[in-house]
């Protein structure tokens, strides 16, 4: 592959990250005109309108998501091969993104803000809603940088790492007809139950 098709992939990636040209020059540390002539070159080159423009935001051809789609994984581990600079936490001045659910939330947000008020004063943690549906596009997305939770989907692109088990208590008001006693299936698919759902 040639240093200039390798170039035009490096701006791509930015863009479909970013799904901004304008946040994607930052990211790139170019300006905004600069990387617009890089897209006039992709589109060159690939034969294809590449990105088309929804107001601010710029959507994806179907051909650049299929381009994307094969060339993301690789490009990622590419990156990661290359720029494995050490990290020293108590020298760090990153802001983290954390995707976590509401209960994550109030189990280990204090105590993980007091270790790193010791450790590492610079790092900054912003939590972002969790959905186990898009968990995993966010972190390929770099949208995120962790997530605490479960996933729906897996594969060879994301590292995990198991936390606890967690299990299911049955809660009930006080004088519930099934309170004080061993509650089989029969009887619990009969009572009434409160719904709480993510999703709405």
């Amino acid at each position: 592959m040639k240093n200039q098709e390798l170039n035009l992939l490096h701006v791509f990636s930015a863009i479909m990250t970013e799904g901004s040209i304008t946040r994607a020059a930052d990211r790139l540390g170019m300006t905004q005109p600069a990387v617009s002539n890089v897209v006039s070159r992709m589109r060159t080159a690939w034969k294809d309108p590449i990105f088309v423009k929804r107001g601010r935001q710029v959507e994806p051809t179907s051909y650049a998501q299929s381009l994307w789609d094969q060339i993301r994984n690789p490009l990622y581990e590419l990156s990661n091969a290359v720029n494995s600079t050490q990290f020293t936490p108590s020298e760090s001045r990153r802001t983290f993104r954390v995707a976590v659910t509401d209960l994550i939330l109030e189990m280990v947000w204090q105590p993980l803000v007091s270790v790193l008020q010791q450790s590492a004063p610079g790092i900054d943690l912003h939590a972002v809603p969790f959905s186990p549906a898009t968990a995993a596009n966010h972190l390929r997305e770099a949208s995120v940088d962790f997530v605490i939770g479960f996933f729906e989907e897996h594969d060879h692109s994301l590292r995990s790492l198991w936390l606890f088990d967690t299990g299911y208590v049955l809660a009930m008001r006080n004088g519930h007809a099934l309170s004080g006693q061993e509650v089989d299936l029969e009887s619990f698919l009969s009572a009434q139950h409160l719904l709480a759902t993510m999703s709405g």
